[in-house]
């Protein structure tokens, strides 16, 4: 932003031109917000020297830094694995760890399990992984962990391994009770364990939102562990113990702009970890980890005494005193709108990974150190939900801002707001975004008279930075 550039523009063209290149800067989300804030104040006030420099009244903007992974949670074998793939790949360590988790904790099947309340807690997780960018290395972290396990356990990885989340029906399908056709007796022998792995996670949101869809209905349940079923055909299909898991990769951009706020509240998010992803270092020539075979006869051994006989696993006394501590403190935290919603279920989900740690280690009870290498990446995952999801505007909020501040002073139609978007956006995320912003403050909704006297919504913003800008420089 040059004091040279737009020369011969009115004072109000050049400052709003300002605003506009910072909002650049802004969206691509490589420097502090308010470090922008202040250049383009610099800019304006190096504009006009003769006149009193110009205070802007800076919003108090919260800037996340990418989270770090603390080295507590590479404990044991599944830290020994992600320590001896990470200096080879490009890969996230923290996305090659979570994924390992997933794969892990859904091969053991429903024997290791935790109880809390009368409600089972088995080791199946749904582990969405984010990359800030397309560049965020979420396929080749998966890639890894799956060569590992096609060579330790491969008839698992044949029959359980599955994509194309797209029905309800399909997943029940893939879990359903095998009966007797003369007994009707559940075959005990069925395969329960299903591991989802969903590598463009955006096309799972666009099948879910479907007109007839129950993938959300049916997803929910499974991550309990409970019955599935669906009636409305003409052989209704039932599946019990099932075991099912998803591993899902998707961008930033895409995640905030399919998510909607149903989705946050229904809990079919909350029962996901969101895990950012980051290329890691450079690699141009890639050779493959070395040594990593040495880990597939100690983990199938593992699986194999995981597997022989349902194991409840309880607390031991160190961990159930730093349990009381952990609880407490997450119970006690301030409700954050969006990003609340999404970790609701957070103590569940460190319960779960607990238990993972446990087995992996062969012990019969969640020790001190299997908590704590949860709560470290738990505390990963919670971190990347933060940024996702803890104050950041998505696009489509985005351009209902921008159309709110081309109205500003006065207060938007909301027709204005419905004919900035093509079809693709229904009215119904149109207006979840609304609501999400007047909760966040940045818009106000109002009423106001339109054709014929009938009453219709407006959208004033309530801190437009156009004219906030062009106030400063009057």
């Amino acid at each position: 932003m040059s004091e040279g550039d737009y020369e011969g523009a009115t004072d109000y063209e050049w400052a709003a031109k300002q605003v506009s290149n910072a909002g650049k800067m802004l969206r691509q989300g490589e420097q502090d917000p308010r470090a922008v804030m202040r250049d383009l104040a610099a800019v304006i006030n190096s504009h006009w020297p003769h006149r009193s420099e110009i205070e802007f009244d800076l919003p108090q903007v919260e800037v996340f830094e990418h989270p770090r992974l603390d080295d507590v949670a590479l404990h044991g074998l599944a830290g020994d694995i992600v320590r001896t793939i990470e200096p080879h790949t490009e890969a996230d360590k923290a996305a090659l760890l979570g994924q390992f988790l997933v794969m892990f904790g859904n091969a053991v099947g429903r024997e290791p399990y935790a109880m809390v309340n009368g409600t089972r807690h088995g080791t199946n997780l749904y582990l969405n992984v984010v990359g800030a960018t397309a560049g965020g290395r979420k396929g080749s972290s998966y890639g890894e962990i799956r060569y590992l396990f096609q060579n330790t356990y491969p008839e698992w990885l044949r029959s359980c391994i599955a994509t194309g989340l797209t029905t309800g029906e399909g997943i029940i399908k893939a879990v359903e009770d095998k009966r007797d056709p003369e007994t009707d007796e559940v075959n005990e022998s069925s395969e329960k364990r299903l591991m989802v792995v969903e590598e463009e996670f955006g096309r799972v949101f666009s099948a879910k939102n479907r007109d007839g869809s129950v993938l959300s209905q049916v997803l929910r349940p499974a991550w309990d562990g409970k019955e599935l079923g669906v009636m409305t055909r003409s052989r209704p299909l039932r599946a019990d113990k099932s075991h099912v898991s998803i591993i899902g990769h998707i961008t930033l951009e895409e995640l905030k702009d399919t998510l909607s706020d149903q989705d946050a509240r229904n809990g079919f998010a909350n029962r996901f970890l969101w895990l950012l992803s980051e290329k890691s270092k450079d690699i141009p020539e890639p050779t493959g980890v070395p040594n990593l075979l040495k880990f597939t006869q100690p983990l199938r051994r593992v699986i194999d005494r995981a597997r022989e006989r349902p194991r409840l696993y309880q607390r031991s006394e160190g961990a159930r005193r730093r349990w009381y501590d952990y609880y407490m403190e997450l119970s006690q935290r301030e409700a954050r709108g969006l990003y609340s919603e999404i970790v609701a279920r957070m103590i569940a989900q460190t319960l779960r990974v607990s238990v993972i740690y446990a087995v992996l280690d062969q012990a019969d009870e969640v020790r001190l150190e299997h908590l704590e290498a949860a709560i470290g990446f738990v505390g990963y995952c919670d971190q990347s939900a933060l940024c996702a999801f803890g104050g950041a505007v998505d696009s489509i909020s985005e351009k209902i801002l921008k159309v709110a501040d081309d109205a500003a002073p006065n207060p938007a139609p909301i027709g204005a707001i419905y004919s900035a978007f093509t079809g693709n956006i229904s009215r119904r995320t149109i207006k979840d975004r609304l609501e999400r912003l007047e909760e966040q403050e940045l818009v106000e909704l109002g009423k106001a008279d339109g054709r014929r006297g009938k009453p219709i919504t407006t959208v004033l913003h309530l801190n437009p930075p156009s004219l906030k800008a062009m106030r400063a420089a009057a």
